[in-house]
């Protein structure tokens, strides 16, 4: 497996072994939602191949593999392992339910620090590639110890088309105080979730 994209509520895993004077002992299939950086059981009592793999309750997201280990029962124990080719994608419907992330470090202002009076553009990056899968629709700024709730924020402008958005916005400094002043970013993804919000201090 690697580069498909599947939509439905199950898909097949398919691999090969082969022995050479011993049986099969056990078959393990995992799975990772991280390009494998992290594996997660599916079982550890699979048959032989094909497996049908039931996806219908996974997240949608574009970072997921596979990973087949298959031990002999021969003594010492041989193990083959092999996993998918490259990451593929799983997206169904009512699948996104992860909100977007502010990509760490992007958020910025020009010019910075700020300086009153005048206007400064506060830019951040917004993006769903990894975790869910579904395009930008909207984003926020709000001002304060903590963020305001979704929705309540002044609205930032992008170009809504796609799953990773530059988003912008032109604030007036003369509206924030003097100092270290915490602004709070969030974006919302065309799934409706959201809620993932990163501060950052602008002075």
């Amino acid at each position: 497996m690697g580069g498909e994209t599947f939509t439905g509520a199950s898909t097949t895993i398919q691999w090969t072994e082969a022995y050479a004077g011993a049986s099969v002992g056990s078959r393990r299939i995992e799975f990772s939602d991280d390009g494998g950086d992290s594996w997660n059981l599916v079982t550890a009592a699979a048959g032989a191949s094909p497996y049908t793999w039931d996806i219908s309750a996974l997240p949608s997201g574009t970072m997921y593999r596979v990973r087949v280990t298959v031990v002999d029962d021969g003594t010492p124990t041989l193990m083959g392992v092999d996993n998918s080719d490259a990451d593929f994608t799983i997206t169904r419907p009512g699948g996104d339910t992860h909100g977007p992330v502010v990509v760490a470090g992007s958020i910025t202002s020009s010019p910075n620090p700020v300086v009153a009076p005048g206007n400064f553009v506060l830019a951040a990056t917004v993006d769903d590639s990894r975790s869910g899968a579904s395009n930008i629709a909207a984003a926020e700024w709000s001002l304060g110890a903590c963020a305001c709730p979704a929705g309540a924020g002044t609205a930032m402008s992008g170009l809504f088309t796609s799953r990773t958005v530059t988003v912008r916005d032109t604030v007036d400094a003369a509206t924030l105080s003097a100092g270290w002043v915490p602004l709070w970013i969030r974006g919302r993804d065309a799934a409706g979730s959201g809620d993932r919000r990163t501060p950052w201090r602008c002075g």
